[in-house]
Order: C-alpha cells, then structure tokens, then sequence
C-alpha cells in the first residue's frame, strides 16, 4: 500500500555558523515545490549567538564561565533551549544537567542516580559563590 499523501514534521539545529533561515532556506530548496509544500515553524536563535564577531566573543564568554565554575565542556547537542535567548540578549549562558546526552530526550531516558547526586552538588556550589 501507498499512501496518498504524508506529512513530516522534524526540528532543525544548525550550527552557530549557519543562520537558522538559510537552514531553512537550504532544506526547502531540496524538496520538489510540484510535490511538497514546506511550512516552517518557530525559528529560534542559535547558541552561542551568531554573528560575525559574537559567535567568538560568545563562546569565549561560555569557556571562561565553565573553567570558572569548574564544569566541562561537553559536545554540542541537537535539541534547542531557551539559553539560546539569553545569548542571543547578550549574557553569557551554558546548558547543564545531570546524565549523559544519550539517553536524554528520548524514549526510555534516565538518569544515573550518581549523575544526579553530582549534578546536585555542582548546583550547590555554584549557588553558593
């Protein structure tokens, strides 16, 4: 069976460097327009906020915070939060959280008991200073 017609809804999260609408812009040029129809959703900033001087800035902002609260860098993630906002008004913000990446925001996540207890404390002591 073939069905008549189908729908896809996906989110997209380019990198800094590449602006969210010529993202958009790139994806749609690659659906046929005789055979689809391509409606964009909400378009949120990137983080770190881009642009030519303050995608360096920013990420040199979110560095010197992290060593200074003694967290680490981790890997860039494909989900978007609202740190993106506060880059994008000009603060300086990190994304953290207790567990690992590979099991959040899907089926089945969890998080290591540990993790949480690690988490926990790294909240404490930054509250703190």
């Amino acid at each position: 069976m073939i069905a008549a017609t189908a729908r896809v809804r996906f989110g997209l999260r380019p990198p800094p460097e590449l602006p969210p609408k010529a993202a958009l812009a790139e994806l749609a040029a690659l659906a046929d327009p005789a055979r689809s129809r391509f409606t964009p959703g909400f378009l949120a900033p990137p983080l770190p906020a881009s642009g030519p001087t303050k995608l360096s800035e920013s990420r040199t902002k979110s560095r010197a915070l992290a060593d200074r609260l003694g967290l680490a860098i981790g890997p860039a993630v494909d989900f978007w939060t609202e740190a993106a906002l506060f880059s994008a008004a000009g603060a300086t913000a990190l994304v953290y959280g207790p567990g690992d990446i590979a099991q959040a925001h899907s089926a089945g996540e969890w998080v290591a008991l540990a993790d949480l207890i690690h988490a926990t404390a790294d909240y404490r002591r930054i509250l703190a200073q």
